[in-house]
């Protein structure tokens, strides 16, 4: 375009920085006008570089140089734009050099589906107390059982019936925070709490230093007491493991290692289109050639 649209900014503030070299043409006016009219941003005069690296074309001659070579983006992406500048070492043979734009895009974080699913407490069925009780409303339920019409009427009353008996003998599966702590070390922990209380109202200095230096202490203990019953934990768990591998059972293997290593698992986030459905499907577009 031979368009220089210069360092002067006035009244275009929202598609031009001050950083553009030179002095505006009528090529540069009508550029302005263009980017104002479609809401682009020139980027090459955001960003505060030395003028070599601004410059995009010098005369044959190698007297005359200027800034003409321009790089737009969307004002809606302007804070994807991370830098513009001349890349001079670039080997091209040309008289313009090479323009680099670093654009990083931001796209919006997909929003996390609330996973209401609740899941039984399976594992209660290997106290015989539990399952003799489960064993025991499973027949009661499928005593009274009446004779249905269709295979699908028999079906859903057999899984209601397993269903609720779950529900009332087994329950559901509770969230446990750190089921390696034992009640000693739950039991320190509450009283470094009710410590902690205290100094916060405490107005007095000599009681604070005091009860400082007695909740250090008992800091010491609570750590001391975690680190011994989780090294304990651990060693049992490896054990178990052991046991397992010996036997052939890589089930049980494979979910101890996972309960070493903080059941961490590999997460994607979804990519959604305009109207807010995810995308499934990789497009592929063709360019011109």
């Amino acid at each position: 375009m031979n368009a220089k649209v210069g360092s002067e900014n006035t009244n275009v503030e929202e598609i031009m920085g001050k950083h553009g070299c030179g002095i505006r043409n009528e090529n540069g006016e009508q550029l302005v006008d263009f980017c104002l009219s479609n809401n682009l941003v020139i980027g090459g005069t955001i960003f505060p570089h030395l003028d070599i690296h601004k410059l995009t074309w010098k005369s044959p001659d190698g007297r005359t140089t200027n800034q003409i070579d321009h790089f737009m983006i969307n004002r809606k992406w302007r804070r994807s734009l991370q830098d513009v500048r001349v890349i001079r070492g670039a080997d091209a043979n040309s008289d313009h050099y090479l323009l680099r734009a670093i654009v990083q895009l931001k796209l919006r974080k997909a929003p996390r589906q609330a996973n209401n699913r609740r899941k039984l407490d399976i594992p209660r069925l290997n106290s015989p107390t539990v399952r003799k009780a489960f064993n025991l409303e499973l027949k009661n339920r499928f005593n009274v059982l009446e004779n249905e019409d269709t295979i699908e009427e028999h079906w859903n009353n057999i899984k209601s019936i397993y269903n609720e008996t779950a529900e009332k003998i087994i329950g559901f599966q509770t969230k446990k925070n750190k089921e390696w702590l034992s009640e000693e070390t739950w039991k320190k922990i509450e009283e470094r709490k009710g410590i902690k209380q205290k100094i916060l109202h405490t107005k007095s200095a000599r009681l604070q230093d005091q009860l400082q230096m007695n909740y250090k202490t008992k800091d010491r203990e609570v750590k001391r007491s975690a680190r011994k019953v989780k090294r304990k934990y651990t060693d049992d768990l490896a054990e178990e493991a052991e046991r397992a591998a010996t036997h052939g059972e890589l089930s049980t293997v494979y979910k101890i290692t996972k309960q070493l290593c903080g059941n961490k698992t590999s997460k994607t986030r979804q990519v959604k289109d305009k109207q807010g459905n995810s995308l499934m499907r990789r497009k592929n577009k063709q360019r011109d050639g």
